[in-house]
């Protein structure tokens, strides 16, 4: 992951430099499996693998985003047992896109939207 780290760097540098003063917002990736279900997307140990491959992913966007000032904001634990396999993913896997995993719209609103708002301390909208 040593390419990716640099290119993360450039990027928010880049970002940095154009904005000093703003406020930026790194989120990270969710669980995309959800194993205690027993479902059979892929075998087990894969859907863990991905999970830890996951992990090590966010930690370094996190080390990347905190190095240049930018809030990270851990989704991990919002997305717990809402990932492919359970009772109420909000993950959806769409075969016929190249770029297949994406968060529902229970995963923005539920998710990623409460995280976020919370990391910057905002009110919450009205709906």
């Amino acid at each position: 992951m040593p390419a990716l780290g640099a290119h993360l760097d450039a990027l928010y540098g880049t970002i940095r430099s154009a904005a000093p003063d703003a406020a930026v917002v790194v989120t990270g990736y969710p669980h995309l499996f959800s194993p205690r279900f027993g479902n059979d997307l892929i075998p087990l140990a894969s859907q863990q693998a991905f999970n830890a491959g996951t992990d090590s992913l966010n930690a370094l966007i996190r080390s990347r985003a905190e190095a240049h000032g930018f809030i990270f904001v851990d989704v991990v634990a919002p997305f717990e047992d809402h990932g492919l396999g359970s009772p109420d993913p909000w993950i959806t896997l769409r075969m016929e896109a190249s770029d297949n995993l994406h968060p529902t719209a229970d995963g923005y609103r539920h998710g990623y939207y409460p995280a976020v708002r919370s990391a910057l301390d905002l009110p919450q909208l009205r709906r």
